[in-house]
């Protein structure tokens, strides 16, 4: 029988709310890049990005290593809860 976690552990809950497209391209506008500019530093099609923040589809781990190579962004960056002042 297979047991099930009915909790929440620590870090837990924050990437259910994660919301990969609209940080993509709050990331991408930030760095004044177009999609298509983007995709070019990222060596991925135009449309791959448009479906990304459409959240279309979701990246793979490599897909999104690549795009935000693009941008110069780590994948720990990327994921960093951002910071309330």
């Amino acid at each position: 029988m297979m047991e099930t976690r009915t909790g929440k552990g620590c870090g837990e809950g924050f990437m259910d709310d994660f919301d990969i497209g609209s940080r993509l391209k709050a990331m991408r506008t930030a760095g004044n890049l177009s999609q298509r500019q983007l995709a070019e530093q990222a060596g991925v099609p135009h449309a791959q990005i448009s479906n990304i923040e459409k959240n279309k589809i979701s990246p793979s781990i490599s897909t999104l290593r690549k795009v935000l190579g693009g941008m110069g962004v780590s994948m720990a960056d990327f994921f960093e809860p951002e910071r309330e002042d």
